[in-house]
């Protein structure tokens, strides 16, 4: 009985068993991978084992070796990981093609991150612009400071303030130390102008934290980063149709669809930069807000870190007085219960006098009419 004839490994020991362990977890099938790329087709292998397979493809020493090897032997020796290994190199332009497939799903990742980033702050823009609670609570503050310095003819008639006081109104506390001054504003906004307790006024803290991380100059590099690697891939598609292969006109079709949408979203997102960039430079100036040295201009970090600051402090404030409201509002709706309640015996019984009177009426009538 003959025995079966050992293996051969001739890759490095960790990068076979990090091969192995892709195959099995994701039940690799070098046909099905075959007819993703010639084909362009990113639906029959999700992008997570398309960037693996890209990660562990056969570099050229190991190609170097396996077809050493083979001039010798012969292919069914080869242990798993040598002839997956194998197998991927014989796809016509396996790593350019693989190149664009995996781009495909990465420009996709990046281009929304960065659209996602920018209508987020544009968003905002528009609200501390636009929004009538965020002028009239700024007014408030305004009028409160205006009071405070009743008595300084040079700080009691202001039309303005710096919003780098924001975070500091909960400091300023009152006579008896129970209250602050955002206390105060939040009460009056909820008592005099808006008292709904269901419709916060300002933009959310979470929102004004998230574009306080947003760099416009990171998003610049980003942009410029993808126009290049687009230009990486109309280098590697030149590669693969310089040479002849199966359903050429498939891949072609379909890559050189993927690159028209590609390079219309990245100009979209350009002008998109441009006009984000402009909308927040009119709120900066709209708040007349100086920048913060050493930076030669205002950056969203420092604005939006103001903003972040405050609306995180005149929500919990805001909170409180929403609390006391609705209390209030219960106890004058249990009050009127109470009353009604109190009162309902008495309508009762008068509506059976009234009842009664008028069965007495009716009866004399009756025999009145008889006589």
């Amino acid at each position: 009985m003959s025995l079966k004839p050992e293996l051969v490994k001739l890759l490095d020991s960790k990068r076979s068993q990090a091969i192995g362990i892709l195959m099995t977890s994701q039940r690799l099938d070098a046909g099905i991978i075959r007819e993703a790329l010639i084909g362009f087709d990113n639906e029959l292998i999700s992008y997570e084992t398309l960037n693996s397979i890209f990660i562990l493809r056969p570099q050229e020493d190991e190609l170097r070796m396996i077809t050493d090897f083979l001039k010798t032997s012969s292919e069914e020796l080869l242990d798993k990981p040598e002839l997956f290994m194998l197998e991927l190199s014989r796809i016509p332009s396996f790593e350019e093609r693989m190149f664009c497939l995996v781009y495909r799903n990465k420009f996709y990742e990046s281009i929304s991150s960065i659209e996602f980033r920018l209508n987020n702050i544009s968003s905002l823009c528009d609200d501390l612009l636009g929004n009538p609670s965020v002028k009239k609570i700024l007014g408030i503050i305004l009028a409160c400071g205006n009071s405070m310095n009743a008595s300084n003819k040079s700080r009691g008639d202001a039309d303005g303030f710096d919003l780098a006081i924001l975070p500091n109104l909960k400091d300023v506390k009152s006579k008896d130390n129970t209250s602050n001054l955002l206390q105060y504003i939040a009460w009056y906004y909820l008592d005099k102008i808006d008292d709904d307790v269901t419709n916060y006024p300002l933009p959310e803290p979470s929102d004004l934290n998230f574009v306080a991380q947003v760099n416009f100059d990171d998003i610049e590099k980003e942009l410029r980063k993808v126009n290049n690697e687009i230009k990486d891939v109309e280098k590697k598609i030149d590669i693969v149709l310089a040479h002849k292969a199966d359903k050429l006109e498939q891949f072609q079709s379909r890559v050189n669809q993927f690159l028209s949408n590609a390079i219309c979203e990245c100009k979209d997102q350009e002008e998109n930069f441009s006009k984000c960039k402009s909308k927040f430079k009119k709120l900066v100036d709209a708040f007349i807000i100086k920048p913060k040295p050493p930076d030669p201009e205002v950056t969203p970090d420092y604005f939006f870190s103001l903003w972040t600051a405050f609306s995180n402090d005149f929500k919990n404030a805001w909170k409180r007085e929403t609390q006391k409201l609705i209390k209030s509002r219960q106890k004058h709706i249990n009050q009127t219960k109470n009353q009604i309640k109190s009162k309902a015996p008495m309508s009762k019984q008068s509506e059976k006098k009234s009842m009664k009177t008028i069965f007495h009426q009716k009866r004399s009538e009756s025999l009145k009419n008889k006589n």
